[in-house]
């Protein structure tokens, strides 16, 4: 663990944008020490009042990148991966300054151009220091060299942790929610979904069999509570007088207010850092399905980013209304309507999405014996889209 002085104080403020709506979620970075093939991972569940996402392809002054943005909102992003094999995620930590840390997409967005690795990310949050501001957040952040790190912005000083500071249990996994554990203040709102996520992560962790898929349907998908553990599903009982079998998620990982998610799985050390690949859900994680992107394939097919917004993501606000099917209760999930139908949703959308991670998987391991064909992904970015709007 490294603490910086005053003069480490990343400087959100002084950019002098609007203020957004409040930014919230889960997030972990993973080394590759506990993976299953050895590579790192990060992870966002992204909480937002603002549900329409998309995905943008931007060139930046170093480095290209592909990152989850706001609708028509190219000023900021949320989390994104450059052609360098460097990702990014991050958190607000609440009830400190707030209205500074709305500001962290512009700063994202400025360290995916620019950071090749998380060496660079500590420059840059030094860089951008002044003692006279305070903001607080967490930034998570891996390269191809290996390195996976995750920044605490707090109160003027700047903590850098890595998967192996983790001592609250099995080393390799750092989660955060909304507050930070080096300092002082936050709201502390998301301590139930940091130590859920915790516990599925840690325990995976000394096996070592933490993978995309598991992160995916394991974690960022689960809907136990404080109030519930609905599994195995379909929860047949009755919280808090809402109807039966809906469940609240309020504070679950897939929360009502999860609006993306990302999967991020980097490279081992010496593999070339364009296969470094992004798994996107444009909604939701329970009603959405994950596709893998590539900054090095110089595009993304047009349902993620379209004149009028992202067909993907509208698609998949439609069918999370299936699930939230009560105006009275619209933080409360209906878990019956997952297994509905004689192919159910969660049926379709796990066999859906094994057989895009098994196909990935494959190319993946060719592209790895010889150069990557920037043309070949951008195709199969391209027929993947393709196919989920078509199955849906």
């Amino acid at each position: 663990m490294r603490i910086m002085t005053p003069a480490g104080i990343v400087i959100f403020c002084l950019m002098l944008l609007p203020v957004q709506a409040q930014e919230s979620g889960t997030m972990a970075v993973v080394s590759g020490e506990v993976t299953r093939d050895h590579r790192p991972l990060l992870w966002k569940n992204r909480e937002s009042d603002v549900r329409e996402n998309e995905v943008a392809f931007f060139h930046g002054p170093r480095y290209d990148f592909i990152a989850i943005i706001d609708r028509n909102d190219t000023a900021r992003v949320w989390m994104g991966l450059n052609t360098a094999g460097f990702a990014i995620v991050q958190t607000e930590a609440l009830g400190l300054d707030s209205s500074a840390t709305a500001r962290n997409g512009q700063f994202i967005k400025q360290a995916l151009g620019r950071c090749g690795r998380v060496d660079d990310l500590e420059g840059l949050l030094t860089a951008y220091a002044d003692s006279s501001r305070a903001c607080c957040a967490n930034f998570a952040s891996l390269d191809a060299f290996g390195s996976a790190a995750l920044f605490e912005v707090i109160l003027r000083q700047l903590v850098r942790l890595t998967p192996s500071d983790s001592t609250l249990g099995a080393p390799g996994v750092l989660v955060r929610t909304d507050f930070v554990l080096t300092g002082p203040g936050g709201s502390r709102g998301g301590v139930w979904k940091y130590q859920r996520a915790r516990e599925l992560l840690q325990i995976r962790a000394r096996s070592g069999e933490i993978d995309v898929p598991f992160v995916l349907q394991s974690v960022a998908r689960d809907l136990a509570s404080e109030e519930v553990d609905p599994y195995p599903l379909p929860f047949t009982g009755i919280v808090g007088g809402a109807p039966q079998g809906f469940v609240p998620t309020r504070t679950t990982l897939n929360s009502s207010r999860t609006v993306s998610c990302a999967v991020i799985q980097g490279v081992r050390p010496g593999e070339d850092p364009r296969l470094a690949t992004l798994w996107v859900i444009l909604g939701e994680p329970v009603s959405g399905i994950a596709l893998p992107l590539w900054p090095a394939s110089g595009k993304i097919p047009e349902a993620y980013d379209g004149k009028d917004g992202s067909d993907l993501n509208q698609t998949l606000l439609r069918n999370r209304g299936r699930f939230y099917p009560k105006k009275s209760w619209p933080q409360h999930l209906d878990t019956s309507a997952l297994l509905r139908g004689r192919r159910s949703w969660l049926t379709f959308m796990t066999e859906f999405e094994n057989d895009v991670y098994s196909t990935t998987a494959s190319v993946l391991q060719k592209w790895r014996r010889s150069r990557p064909d920037t043309r070949e992904m951008a195709q199969l970015q391209y027929q993947f889209s393709r196919s989920l709007l078509r199955a849906l």
